[in-house]
């Protein structure tokens, strides 16, 4: 985020700094109403599977609408490229109640392995994607590539768990 923010002409490192942490901001603040939105929800008798696809949803089709301007180059300034950066990473919020509650619904007795498992995997991807995201600007010149990619990986994601976790208690050894 700094280097784009960057590329739309924020010079201070300061600057640059505190933008790039707005989204994170938003994203704590939105993880903890998001999180207690889809419990009330359950405990209202929504079914969990419902409630957990829901917020999956919000998280994967909010992050993908949120960098359809990024990728066309429409947010052309820091202000503009920062508001919808802190719109994305309010929806990746709702991830917490979404995938992130799933894996405890359906694996209570191996949640901590499956989720030290995933955010493992996320971890070592985003290493690969740090990478892969210097290399498309190097040779774009651009972050439209690297936003268009995005909005593909969260399209894939939420097809995946559409598709593939029924709500299906799990056990792992």
């Amino acid at each position: 985020i700094p280097l784009y923010l960057a590329s739309l002409g924020v010079a201070s490192s300061t600057s640059t700094g505190l933008l790039a942490g707005m989204p994170w901001l938003a994203a704590g603040l939105v993880g903890a109403v998001a999180g207690n939105l889809a419990d009330g929800f359950i405990r209202r008798g929504s079914p969990r599977l419902t409630v957990r696809r829901g917020a999956h949803a919000i998280s994967t089709l909010g992050c993908a609408a949120c960098a359809i301007p990024l990728a066309a180059g429409w947010a052309t300034t820091p202000a503009a490229a920062t508001a919808w950066l802190v719109l994305f990473q309010s929806c990746y919020a709702f991830s917490f109640g979404g995938f992130h509650a799933y894996v405890q619904d359906v694996a209570q007795a191996s949640a901590g392995k499956l989720l030290g498992l995933t955010n493992s995997c996320s971890i070592a991807l985003g290493i690969v994607g740090n990478l892969c995201t210097g290399v498309l600007v190097e040779s774009t010149g651009s972050y439209s590539i690297v936003f268009l990619v995005t909005i593909g990986l969260y399209l894939t994601s939420l097809a995946a768990f559409v598709s593939f976790l029924q709500g299906t208690p799990l056990e792992l050894a």
